[in-house]
């Protein structure tokens, strides 16, 4: 299971905020293992009946699938694109293909090479890994054992090569065509500048959208604690996404205070931080309102702003998390808008023995 806590050395700059207008911003999702009714749900986990009522809705209105590769051109400015993936390989996902597929529809699954072919493990055999390319749907790699690529130096190497090889040789595709899922979110600065050499997409679990330029793509875990209207208004908000708010620091830092600027003056407006992380009460996605928010300076057009988050930390998180992936939010009548891209907080390291922090 995917964890929601991410640890980074760098802010890259391809996760800034555009600002041009004519910039498509895609809602990407990101699904685990599905259940159907009479089974208890996983964090992380999704109903089959759920699903299917997302897709025919999506089909009623008109949504497409991409799957981004190496050629991409800017898909369609209409507001009506989804990204649909799926991590860890796992078999309950073959049934969530078929959905897919009958309401027209493709998906990006991540495998784990090292547990495709293992008796006793619920994941891939290379049979339903190829069926799944041969029908439409994109094969991608989440690490090679499900490793942290921060706290596991050898993740780093077999994901990159023995990861590539294995799949490769399964879909009988170019590798270029390949992308990648980073295990528990973990990812720095030098796997990035090395993924990028050898993956064609490298996706976080960064709350936000894919502006269909960058190399790295954000997405929203799908969790059973949000209602359906919660991931519909993520959806639907993306043809009206402009980044109001935009970090400045480069890289995350443990300090509780962050920087970042705005286009216009915050006074009086109510922001909110959204992050997956699950707080004190176990709650993923749980909008919390900003308190501490000062204006360090400003110039026309631009205004620098401070936000203190220790509060939040000490209160909902305790610093027992090793970073808390995050989005600036407007959040009104259990409606979100996004106004900034997703930002990585590190609190602490972590380590080998807790990876999945």
């Amino acid at each position: 299971m995917l964890a929601v806590l991410f640890i980074l050395i760098t802010l890259f700059p391809a996760l800034q905020p555009e600002t041009s207008t004519d910039t498509v911003y895609v809602p990407v999702l990101c699904y685990h293992d599905f259940y159907s009714e009479g089974r208890a749900p996983g964090t992380l986990s999704e109903k089959y009946a759920r699903f299917e009522d997302l897709l025919k809705w999506l089909q009623a209105e008109g949504y497409r699938s991409l799957l981004p590769g190496p050629d991409d051109t800017t898909p369609p400015g209409d507001g009506r694109n989804i990204i649909f993936t799926f991590d860890d390989g796992n078999i309950t996902q073959l049934r969530a293909a078929l959905l897919l597929e009958q309401y027209g529809f493709r998906g990006i699954f991540f495998v784990i090479p090292a547990f495709i072919d293992q008796p006793g493990k619920a994941h891939f055999t290379s049979g339903q890994i190829r069926s799944l390319a041969q029908r439409g749907h994109q094969i991608g790699i989440h690490g090679f054992e499900h490793k942290s690529m921060i706290a596991y130096g050898s993740e780093i190497a077999q994901a990159a090569d023995t990861s590539i090889t294995i799949t490769a040789a399964i879909i009988g595709k170019d590798a270029a065509r390949l992308a990648f899922a980073f295990p528990y979110g973990h990812y720095s600065r030098a796997v990035v500048s090395m993924y990028s050499n050898h993956f064609s997409h490298l996706y976080t679990v960064n709350p936000g959208y894919w502006n269909t330029t960058s190399t790295l793509i954000p997405r929203m875990l799908i969790t059973p604690q949000r209602d359906p209207d919660f991931y519909r208004n993520y959806i639907i908000s993306a043809a009206g996404f402009r980044p109001l708010l935009r970090f400045l620091d480069d890289d995350a830092s443990s300090r509780n205070v962050i920087q970042i600027s705005s286009t216009e003056k915050l006074d009086g407006t109510d922001i909110y931080l959204l992050t997956p992380a699950a707080d004190q009460f176990g709650l993923h996605y749980n909008p919390w309102r900003i308190e501490q928010i000062k204006k360090t300076a400003a110039r026309p057009g631009e205004y620098h702003y401070s936000i203190d988050l220790g509060d939040y930390l000490q209160t909902y998180h305790k610093m027992e998390n090793a970073i808390l992936a995050m989005a600036l939010v407007g959040f009104t009548d259990n409606r979100f808008r996004f106004m900034s891209d997703g930002y990585l907080f590190r609190i602490r390291e972590i380590s080998p023995e807790r990876p999945g922090e």
